[in-house]
């Protein structure tokens, strides 16, 4: 397999200008160095920090969501048990609707 044909680009010039930069200000490498490790430390705690609020909101979220399905169910539960009392009654209902049918044929006779 054959290479790509990109011709390699001399950096040089970069490590020039930021050496020239860094002597200007009298700084050393070391120190240049540490002061990105703590700009990239300080990005990272302020992204963590903003997905932290990220993850609360979403939390909040599904706790305001679980509270209505909970009260949905509750609201059902309450439905089912009513439906069950009334087919409950009206079973008992249609017992003695055959026995006020039986009595009033017995008076008839």
């Amino acid at each position: 397999m054959a290479k790509r044909p990109v011709p390699k680009y001399d950096f040089k010039a970069f490590g020039a200008a930021i050496k020239a930069a860094r002597t200007g200000r009298k700084e050393s490498r070391k120190k240049v160095s540490l002061h990105a490790i703590n700009v990239c430390c300080s990005l990272l705690d302020a992204k963590i920090e903003i997905m932290k609020q990220e993850v609360s909101a979403k939390e909040e979220n599904l706790k305001i969501k679980l509270g209505v399905a909970e009260h949905k169910l509750k609201k059902l539960t309450e439905k089912i048990k009513k439906s069950t009392i009334q087919m409950e009654t009206d079973r008992r209902m249609i017992e003695y609707q055959e026995i006020t049918e039986l009595t009033s044929q017995l008076m008839n006779e």
